[in-house]
């Protein structure tokens, strides 16, 4: 165990990160009945050092993440004979086996004595000028905690609160030895909340929703109950350098609209930030501010120990603007541009020169102006109503999201996984994420990575309608939850990402702190005036409440009728992984007992059950009344698939047609009936069962391509609101700020043994969707094609094609049936497909790019290929699988004698290239050889 100091460098106005990568942690139990200041001042006092009774300790991350990587912790709270390595919590019932925070303990306090941990670390600080000044930083801890350096005491009163920063001078405790000594004592959230089997643990006086920290750990309907409820340093500690003067609370706020809402040639930006002088005497200075290669000096006065604020407003001619995803006049596919704006402050010297560096900092600015006050008249089921339409610099943009929970409930990842995870979100063409209330207040970097992408965020606060409070909260949570809301508003609001901020899920935040929450933001808001406070998700849309939902698997026709609200907060289908992460995800013997025909919970087993499997029926209250929609593919005698990868393939097959369809009925009513949807949900926080488009090891689900290329900017759809029927509408939707012209369409019909009709036609120029609308082009009569069916077969295949001249706008691909039954697939292809793929490859900037060419020489459809990249295995095994991976087409179809061509990219490997692999329905893994460029 190495418990050696490490050397630290900051210079001034630098960061250091002292996480376990970088710094040694430690973790010990507090003692029940210790005395916490005594003990805190021993453990960071001088000549300290840890014995064999501390524990190494990974940070960011939660306790459990820590202890679970204790062989002797697990070998004395968990299991007697624990396998080496990582006890990992989300595999098979790994998690019940845990000591939980409240179901695990006879009385309350002993769960909370028990994950109440003290933290350790140690630094040498390189010797700076006397005037240097030192500042620990933490970003996040759940929930409370004391802290001590060199013997002394920092916080000064009780720090409370997941969502809250702190920084202390190191000069109020200076070392004696030349080692600065951290001891930090954590304690989880008290109440703990019950791990009840409910969402959020239910509301009762054991409530995890009186403290201001995250709810889910108390088990949802998505996850089980997480045993020490996420509790530990969850966020970076660092160690930041300045001299006496310290720059705060940057904000910039950007304009380019005029009064009218018209598009200027000029932005206006406006930048403020607090100088604080850390010292008793005046202090005078400037401030320089950087961007777009110019340079402005304000100078300072700033008296001892006191602050003021420094601002300026400057002129950015011919801007390049901040666009979302998708939504850029000048080019769809282009990311939104971001200014590099540079804050550092001088002291002494003079607006020409000559001071000496006392801090800085550097921003990312995206300029762009949101608006959020125009409403339309839209028809929810037959009622006339408005509906909040958002504006993104003057353009309305139709709200395409996904709901977002975290990463990881044990925290431990960081920018990298952020940015895998919102790249997900923009290649499913998606342009926001809401960052549900039930979860944490996301950190910079999951928003850097949006501002770069062009994903637009929701920001909830706390509330939930699970966790309601009879009148105003207690003074303590009240003080706790406004020390979160103005630091976090502070911390997130330079983004332009952000679109707006939502004080609760589903439910009115406590009067008293909806009142404070719009002091804070909103027109005339004290820290944030150029957003709204929208204060229950279910009224986004404006002055009228919705539901939200539903949740599950609809008829194929609601889809395209049933409109629950015109600014849909959540509403979802389902995600079942793939095979390859059922195995990771749970054990052999779980995977030996699949879920049958028609399986609901409460017949699927206890592992399935605790994964919080999501039934593939459809209930309307408690009986189903839609037949198993996964098992519609299998043959009717089959009542129980006989592998996961049997049923894992069949779910995706469901899961991609019913999210298609959702999405498609949506956008079938864009500005119609519908501003805006968002999915419920895109990912998940651990390895479960329930909607997610793409599972926690990051690999696709059926339903991230069904909602990719739904969402596309232009997208060619059948109108399925009749089904089945012999006649449907098609439908082109245009979320582009083009109008489309010269349009032609072409369609082909397939039975399971070939071709059965076709068409090409000119589309009328008055039917040709203008920019930012959605129109009905054609009408496809199928009669012809059925009329060469066989009566005893009922399922065949539509391939759609739009083009502007030459220039192929948009495809689609439906299988569908004339009863709805598509058991017919379960022997498919009955006549195999020929199918003829190369591949090519090469290493650019750390990423491998696979270009591969995918043909049909047959004459039947070529159903449902995936690719899969894995690590490079001996010669017939397939390695294993490199994730995430991101393709611009997977689980395709090809028409007849098609081709296609598919890019894929993924992070290269040291030394090695990685494989291919292709699989279509009902057949097994075949390598494709990749040819590497040099």
């Amino acid at each position: 165990m190495n418990t050696e100091p490490v050397l630290i460098l900051p210079a001034v106005a630098g960061k250091s990160l002292l996480n376990s990568s970088s710094t040694n942690w430690f973790v010990k139990p507090s003692s029940p009945g210790e005395n916490i200041s005594e003990t805190g001042s021993a453990y960071s006092g001088k000549g300290y050092t840890p014995d064999d009774h501390w524990t190494p300790a990974i940070l960011p991350g939660t306790l459990l993440n820590t202890l679970l990587h204790s062989h002797d912790w697990v070998r004395d709270n968990v299991i007697n004979n624990p396998p080496p390595g990582f006890f990992d919590p989300y595999f098979d019932n790994n998690i019940t086996q845990i000591p939980d925070i409240y179901n695990g303990f006879t009385d309350p306090a002993d769960g909370i004595r028990f994950y109440t941990y003290w933290y350790y670390t140690s630094f040498q600080l390189t010797p700076g000028e006397n005037d240097t000044v030192y500042w620990l930083n933490f970003r996040g801890i759940n929930y409370s905690a004391d802290v001590f350096v060199n013997g002394v005491q920092l916080n000064k009163v009780p720090m409370r609160g997941a969502f809250l920063r702190y920084s202390f001078n190191l000069s109020d405790c200076p070392s004696i030895d030349g080692i600065t000594r951290v001891a930090v004592r954590v304690v989880p959230p008290d109440p703990a909340g019950r791990n009840t089997g409910t969402n959020g643990g239910g509301v009762d006086q054991y409530n995890i929703g009186h403290n201001v920290t995250y709810r889910y750990p108390t088990g949802w309907d998505w996850i089980p109950a997480i045993p020490d409820r996420s509790t530990g340093i969850w966020d970076q500690v660092s160690l930041t350098a300045t001299k006496a003067v310290v720059l705060k609370y940057p904000q910039v706020k950007t304009t380019v609209l005029d009064k009218n809402g018209k598009l200027m040639d000029t932005a206006s930006i406006s930048i403020s930030v607090e100088v604080h002088n850390t010292s008793s005497a005046p202090v005078s200075g400037y401030v320089v501010y950087e961007m777009n290669g110019e340079k402005i000096i304000r100078s300072y006065d700033c008296p001892g120990n006191g602050m003021i604020t420094n601002d300026l407003m400057l002129t950015v001619e011919n801007p390049k603007l901040w666009w979302p995803n998708s939504s850029d006049p000048a080019g769809q596919q282009a990311m939104p541009y971001l200014y590099d704006l540079a804050i550092t402050a001088f002291t002494g010297g003079n607006e020409t020169g000559g001071g000496v560096l006392t801090d800085g900092q550097t921003l990312k600015v995206g300029i762009r102006e949101i608006t959020a006050d125009k409403t339309i008249q839209v028809n929810v089921n037959g009622q006339q109503v408005q509906s909040r339409q958002f504006c993104v610099n003057g353009v309305p943009v139709f709200i395409k999201g996904g709901n977002w929970v975290g990463t990881d409930a044990m925290f431990r990842y960081g920018a990298e996984r952020y940015r895998d995870e919102v790249r997900m979100h923009r290649e499913m063409n998606l342009n926001m994420i809401r960052v549900w209330g039930g979860g944490i207040a996301e950190r910079p970097e999951f928003y850097d990575a949006c501002d770069e992408m062009g994903i637009m965020v929701m920001q909830d606060f706390w509330f939930s309608s699970e966790f309601e409070f009879s009148g105003n909260p207690p003074t303590q949570y009240s003080d706790a939850f406004d020390a979160c809301a103005k630091d976090t508003i502070r911390l997130l609001r330079n983004h332009p990402s952000l679109l707006f901020w939502c004080g609760a899920n589903e439910s009115e935040p406590p009067y008293n702190l909806e009142q404070l929450l719009n002091s804070y933001v909103g027109p005339g808001g004290q820290l944030d005036d150029t957003r709204i406070l929208v204060t229950n998700s279910l009224n986004i849309s404006g002055n009228i409440y919705f539901g939200d939902g539903p949740y599950g698997l609809q008829q194929l026709t609601d889809y395209f009728s049933n409109v629950v609200n015109p600014l849909n907060p959540e509403c979802g289908a389902v995600g079942f992984p793939v095979g390859e992460s059922m195995r990771t995800m749970m054990s052999t013997e779980t995977l030996q007992d699949i879920p049958s025909r028609n399986a609901v919970v409460a017949n699927v087993n206890k592992v399935f059950k605790l994964h919080t499997f999501s039934s593939y029926m459809t209930f309307n209250g408690p009986t189903p009344n839609y037949d198993d929609q996964l098992y519609i593919y299998a043959a009717p005698e089959v009542n129980q698939l006989k592998t996961i990868e049997e049923y894992s393939d069949l779910a995706q097959l469901a899961n991609y047609f019913h999210d298609k369809a959702m999405w498609e009925g949506v956008l079938s009513m864009m500005w119609t009936s519908y501003t805006g949807f968002s999915i419920w949900k895109t990912q998940n926080p651990w390895a479960g069962l329930r909607s997610a488009v793409y599972d926690w090891y990051l690999e696709q689900t059926g339903a991230y391509w069904g909602v990719k290329h739904a969402c596309e900017p232009v997208h060619l759809l059948l109108k399925l609101s009749a089904y089945p029927a012999t006649t449907y509408d098609v439908m082109v939707v245009n979320q582009t700020f083009d109008n489309l012209s010269q349009l032609r369409l072409e369609w082909q019909v397939y039975g399971l043994q070939g071709m059965l009709d076709k068409e090409s036609t000119e589309i009328d120029a008055s039917k040709c969707p203008k920019a930012s609308t959605v129109n009905t082009v054609y009408t496809i009569n199928l009669q012809n094609a059925f009329s060469k069916m066989g009566e005893d077969k009922n399922v065949y295949f539509v391939f759609l094609t739009l083009l502007s001249g030459n220039e192929t706008l948009s495809t689609n691909f439906y299988w569908l049936s004339r009863n709805n039954t598509f058991n017919e697939l379960s022997a498919y292809p009955a006549v195999p497909a020929k199918l003829k793929l190369s591949a090519t490859g090469e290493v650019v900037n750390g990423e491998c790019k696979i270009i591969v060419t995918a043909e049909n020489l047959s004459s039947v459809v070529s159903f449902w290929n995936r690719l899969q990249v894995t690590k490079p295995a001996a010669a017939g095994e397939r390695g294993e699988r490199i994730l995430p991976v991101f393709y611009n087409n997977n689980y395709f179809s090809l028409a007849g004698n098609e081709s296609m061509t598919i890019h894929i990219d993924c992070r290269a490997m040291e030394g090695e290239y990685p494989q291919l692999w292709l699989k279509g329905l009902h057949q097994e893994w075949t390598a494709i050889e990749v040819q590497w460029g040099k």
